[in-house]
């Protein structure tokens, strides 16, 4: 399949990075992730609170395969009107992917920061120089007195 994230283009109107996102890929991903029963890899925690109908939204495509000229390909059709709560956690996916994140080492940091006391804090001020005035910008400004 396609990558989750790819290289960004700048081949648009802004010229501003854009990251392409395998939507299929991710929807795949999340849906195969909805179906671990167990906390563990790859099981996805929701907090409480979550109402019913932002599971529905959740669930709200299928993947089907459609013929096109004797060719089978898979897309996923919605089954309701409103999918938002799919197309958040897949675009939270993508946005966690770009992160290039080691969790391992983000557990292991957290573990040892909880293992060492925290510091007492200082009693007295500490006096900080404000900060020098900005100059006004040359002549024109000048002659306004700022």
């Amino acid at each position: 399949g396609r990558a989750l994230v790819s290289r960004p283009a700048k081949n648009n109107v802004g010229k501003v990075r854009l990251f392409p996102v395998g939507v299929d890929t991710a929807k795949e991903l999340l849906y195969g992730r909805l179906k671990i029963i167990d906390p563990g890899p790859g099981y996805c925690h929701f907090p409480e609170g979550r109402d019913d109908e932002y599971f529905r939204q959740l669930t709200g495509e299928k993947i089907v395969t459609k013929y096109s000229q004797g060719r089978a390909r898979r897309a996923w059709v919605k089954t309701r009107a409103r999918n938002e709560a799919l197309d958040v956690r897949v675009y939270a996916i993508a946005a966690f992917t770009l992160l290039n994140l080691n969790i391992n080492r983000v557990a292991q940091r957290f573990k040892n920061k909880q293992a060492v006391k925290p510091v007492e804090p200082i009693d007295e001020p500490i006096m900080r120089r404000p900060a020098p005035r900005k100059s006004s910008g040359g002549f024109v400004n000048s002659w306004r007195g700022y």
